[in-house]
């Protein structure tokens, strides 16, 4: 193990109202901002139950819960389910481009259009560029943009950082009237082709949380890797992630 991680401060955040589950209050622990920080480190974060926000590292620590659960993919053991595939012949149309770097204001006038559709009213929603650029990318680590393009116009932009053993999801946006392609589900099988392309082990997914919609669908992904009780668990095509989730330290 890097002696680096060793030597990572963290912090612990103010309470706040949880941004998922509304009855709920959440706390982080956030690694020292002041630390240069680099992809390896990084990785090794990542596979602790670490997330990024922009050039902000953390990890769920609420009091009285446990919900958020990381969640990472092993990509050569992923088998894609009927949906999935189908999802995968219904975009059989759109070009993926990978390679990208740079946040272009092509990507940002899409940007904005998924927000106006899917977070209307919210602070994000009112986001400049810079801000955006903030969120999205990093500045010590390696960001791709892979882009999907219909007939050569942009339709969707996944985030992706790149790390020594695995790719890591931060966030997917399309155009909001595409959604019967399931955009967001191709950005993931497509994030996972890259990994395996790239000979990397996991596409991490960020964090599953069984009481949340929004973020209950990424064990549809299997196997999947869950995190608990301060280890990896595999989790199966039949498998239910609370028998994985509950058990005993």
């Amino acid at each position: 193990m890097n002696d680096r991680l060793h030597q990572v401060q963290l912090f612990l955040s103010k309470e706040s109202q949880c941004s998922y589950l509304p009855d709920r209050r959440s706390r982080s622990v956030v690694v020292d901002p002041e630390l240069s920080l680099d992809s390896h480190l990084y990785g090794q974060l990542l596979a602790l139950g670490f997330r990024r926000s922009g050039n902000y590292v953390y990890a769920p620590h609420c009091p009285a819960c446990s919900a958020c659960t990381p969640a990472r993919v092993p990509v050569n053991r992923f088998q894609a389910n009927r949906s999935q595939r189908r999802t995968l012949r219904k975009n059989g149309d759109l070009a993926v481009v990978r390679g990208v770097t740079e946040f272009t204001d092509e990507h940002y006038q899409l940007y904005k259009r998924y927000l106006s559709s899917r977070h209307r009213g919210g602070e994000m929603e009112k986001a400049s560029k810079a801000d955006s650029e903030a969120f999205l990318l990093t500045s010590w680590s390696n960001v791709e943009l892979i882009e999907f393009r219909l007939n050569h116009q942009l339709v969707a932009v996944a985030v992706t950082d790149q790390l020594p053993d695995s790719l890591s999801s931060v966030y997917t946006f399309f155009t909001p009237e595409l959604d019967n392609r399931a955009l967001g589900v191709y950005a993931i099988m497509q994030q996972i082709q890259a990994a395996r392309d790239d000979q990397r082990q996991w596409l991490y997914l960020g964090y599953y949380i069984a009481e949340c919609r929004k973020m209950a669908y990424k064990v549809d992904y299997r196997p999947i890797e869950l995190r608990s009780n301060n280890a990896w668990h595999l989790l199966h095509k039949n498998m239910d992630p609370g028998s994985l989730l509950e058990a005993p330290e």
